[in-house]
Order: structure tokens, then C-alpha cells, then sequence
């Protein structure tokens, strides 16, 4: 499977990367324990795997908070 194409959203004050992918009549969102980048996750072994199989029965939505790009964003702003 391609890496597929992120998508970026905005909750409040929150920042979210997110890539869909996937068929079924579930809706299955993925939130990982850890700030991580979301194109680099299609990288980490066992990981691709994981999310082809969960897509093969389920419209799967894994989703990343960007809680550092946020804060760079605040210090930058805060800075001038």
C-alpha cells in the first residue's frame, strides 16, 4: 500500500495530521501514544502491516496531534 496522502485539521487550539484510507462500514481512528510523524509511521516495522490489515475491514483514520508545530507556532508569534 502507498504511503497515503495527509490531511491537516484544526480542533480548538489543537493541530491534527491525518491520512484515511481503507473500505468497510466501520470508521476506525488510530490515535498513537506518542507525537510522531505521520508520513515516517509508514517506516517503522510491523507498523504498515497493522494498518493494511485494519483496512481491509474497516475505513481506517490514523490521526497525530502536532503539539510541536503548535508551540513552535506560539513561541514564533509570542517573539515578534
Amino acid at each position: 500500500m502507498e504511503t497515503p496522502r495527509t490531511r491537516y485539521a484544526r480542533s480548538g487550539d489543537a493541530h491534527i495530521a491525518y491520512q484515511v484510507f481503507g473500505e468497510g462500514e466501520l470508521d476506525l481512528v488510530v490515535v498513537p501514544g506518542f507525537v510522531s510523524n505521520i508520513e515516517h509511521y509508514w517506516q517503522v516495522p510491523g507498523i504498515p502491516p497493522l494498518l493494511e490489515r485494519l483496512a481491509s475491514y474497516a475505513r481506517t483514520v490514523p490521526a497525530f496531534t502536532l503539539e510541536r508545530a503548535s508551540s513552535l507556532k506560539t513561541i514564533s508569534a509570542g517573539s515578534q
